[in-house]
């Protein structure tokens, strides 16, 4: 199980430590079902629960998923993402990924689609035991430029709105 402390300055609500659990079972070899579990460390409770099915396409560095979650407002929402990656050298230090996601309501009466564009560098072995990655990206509907450096522990994002959010793995 992989864990995390997270801070995010996203909207007023969620200017608290949170406390994320990520489970992922291999059902095949590149098809695996991914649960996950977010505590509001103020508020004592969940803010977000889901799970999705995950399959990959490593010949084509692609990859699909579907699932369900229930957020706050403890509603089920369902949700369909996809991502392509584009290898930009020989050494695949340097890769061009384009992502998208779908989330519709309990009703399917609404949608919200969202996707990005980012331009990804990674430096491995930056010290002993030490890997670094740094993303430059785009949110493509709402225009926002974001950049994130990551090293094996620590991950670091911020976007040109002036929002911020800071990852630990534990």
């Amino acid at each position: 199980m992989q864990s995390s402390l997270r801070f995010d300055t996203g909207d007023s609500s969620s200017k608290t430590l949170k406390l994320r659990a990520k489970e992922r079972i291999h059902l095949a070899s590149d098809i695996l079902l991914q649960g996950y579990a977010e505590l509001d460390t103020y508020h004592g409770a969940p803010s977000s629960l889901g799970v999705m099915i995950r399959n990959f396409f490593p010949k084509t560095f692609a990859s699909i998923g579907v699932g369900v979650n229930c957020g706050k407002k403890k509603t089920l929402a369902y949700n369909v993402r996809a991502k392509k990656e584009f290898m930009m050298s020989a050494s695949e230090q340097l890769r061009f990924k384009v992502k998208g996601e779908c989330n519709a309501n309990q009703e399917f009466t609404k949608y919200e689609a969202k996707g990005a564009a980012e331009l990804t560098w990674y430096k491995l072995d930056f010290q002993t035991d030490q890997d670094l990655r740094f993303r430059v990206g785009c949110e493509i509907g709402q225009k926002v430029p974001y950049f994130q450096i990551c090293d094996n522990y620590w991950t670091f994002n911020i976007d040109m709105n002036g929002g911020w959010n800071v990852r630990y793995r534990l």
